[in-house]
């Protein structure tokens, strides 16, 4: 319930309603009304299974300092528009709702005010909302995010979500749709803390939304592979890291752009491949090491960009499909590649300018028990890795079958390609080149090892070193006609 506030006769009010500190939940559906901003709340108030509290548009609703918070176990429905938003602040927030403290210009508002929205239910709506300087998750300093959801159901648009003590969303088994919103300014820890929106094994539909100065855009996590997330249209706005960053996720990505963050690009922070999964094009993807397992599938859509840290590789005991075309071809690259050797190239992710080098990263391997991988109009460059760390080729083919056409092979140190023990290898229309100039080193444009029989048709090697090396003589290719050497 609401307690009114009695003042002097012929002033305005600092407050005209306080939400009753003995009052801890909402005893029958309610709605707040701007008529009687601003409202305060003093204690943690919850809202139970069945009840609704419905906020008008302009209302102003401001919490106490420490880690008071709002519990949403029913139904949250704030109607604001655009003109007319509904406000969730810091009682020191003089911006909305004007010096309800009455200290003038003493106290300014600052991340981690209050504490959080906490989202249990299913049902709560959230539209022009802005929600501000929250993220305190008690009183004895721990911080959590704005908006906090578990095994929840909503939707949030048109809204603000800033200046949190941590992150602006997080939710954990919560089935959701986020959008066009703005979510911003979670930055004080400058580490995964101060993330804008962070998600762990949720449904998600995330669309038209700004993300700008967070340390990282959004995160996605999970558990059992099984998250379903899509997320189109974003702009991404000095981020201090990465834009995306990824984690056993697996969301469907379209149309987003990034500018002036850390990273422009999606991390994926690599290991087991654990579903079928398909990488569309979208900002570069960061890769660190990823590994497809017997039974699973990895497919890289036209036009997709993956670029890989120094470390990084890519092993295949499943099946690897890319999927390029003659317009848009798939390619693998260091990280600092701003060229990709594509018309128009492919964006500056770092921000800066990068030496590129052969064996930038390390290699795409094939091993016994893959089957099924095609490669097609699809590029691979500046792999191969240090010599000294990894084995040797960019990629590399052992014992398991490979069908190759339009692939361009350039760049790589010590061998473009390194096929052992492989009778069912097919390379045509490719080019393989520029696999040379190592100091101190034979570099090759194809090494052969242990009975390999490739066959290569229409194919042409170029500026290699050595283009075709058969390091035991147990090897050979099978000429399909068609081939060039220079």
């Amino acid at each position: 319930r609401t307690t009114n506030i009695n003042g002097t006769p012929g002033k305005r009010n600092s407050a005209d309603y306080l939400i009753d500190p003995s009052v801890s939940m909402l005893t029958k559906d309610k709605t707040l009304t701007k008529a009687k901003n601003p409202y305060i709340i003093m204690a943690d108030f919850t809202i139970p299974s069945e009840k609704t509290l419905t906020v008008e548009a302009g209302t102003v609703i401001k919490f106490l300092e420490g880690g008071i918070s709002l519990a949403v176990e029913g139904i949250l429905h704030t109607n604001g528009t655009k003109d007319s938003p509904v406000v969730f602040t810091s009682i020191k927030d003089d911006t909305y709702g004007g010096d309800t403290n009455q200290d003038g210009a003493t106290s300014s508002p600052d991340h981690a005010n209050w504490g959080t929205i906490n989202l249990w239910g299913s049902g709560s709506s959230l539209d022009h909302t802005i929600m501000r300087y929250g993220g305190l998750k008690d009183p004895g300093g721990s911080l959590w995010a704005i908006i906090r959801g578990k095994n929840c159901d909503f939707s949030l648009s048109h809204s603000t979500i800033e200046f949190s003590g941590a992150y602006g969303i997080w939710l954990e088994h919560c089935t959701a749709t986020i959008t066009d919103n703005h979510i911003q300014y979670q930055n004080i820890h400058h580490n995964s803390d101060s993330t804008g929106l962070a998600a762990t094994d949720s449904a998600l539909t995330i669309n038209g939304n700004v993300f700008r100065d967070n340390y990282i855009g959004a995160l996605f996590h999970s558990t059992t592979g099984l998250d379903i997330i899509s997320v189109t249209n974003n702009i991404f706005l000095e981020q201090e890291s990465f834009a995306i960053t990824l984690s056993g996720a697996y969301p469907a990505f379209s149309g987003n752009t990034a500018q002036e963050n850390g990273i422009n690009g999606i991390f994926v922070s690599g290991g087991n491949l654990t579903r079928d999964y398909t990488f569309t094009p979208d900002l570069p993807y960061v890769m660190q090491s990823l590994v497809v397992p017997h039974g699973k599938t990895l497919t890289f859509d036209s036009g997709t960009i993956v670029k890989f840290d120094f470390s990084a590789s890519l092993s295949v005991y499943g099946t690897l499909e890319t999927k390029g075309t003659a317009e848009k071809s798939v390619v693998f690259t260091s990280f600092g590649d701003d060229d990709c050797g594509i018309s128009g190239g492919c964006q500056d992710t770092n921000g800066t300018t990068t030496a590129l080098a052969t064996g930038d990263w390390q290699h795409i391997s094939f091993f016994p028990g893959s089957y099924g991988s095609t490669l097609s109009h699809t590029s691979i460059r500046y792999g191969g890795g240090n010599s000294n760390f990894a084995p040797l080729g960019a990629l590399r083919i052992e014992n398991a079958p490979l069908a190759m056409d339009y692939v361009l092979v350039e760049h790589n140190r010590r061998a473009g390609m390194f096929i052992k023990n492989a009778a069912d290898v097919a390379i045509k229309n490719s080019l393989i080149q520029h696999n040379s100039g190592t100091i101190g080193e034979n570099d090759f444009g194809m090494f052969l090892v242990s009975s390999s029989t490739p066959l290569i048709q229409d194919t042409m090697f170029r500026n290699n070193e050595t283009h075709i090396y058969d390091s035991d003589s147990t090897s050979a290719y099978i000429d399909g006609g068609g081939n060039t050497f220079e």
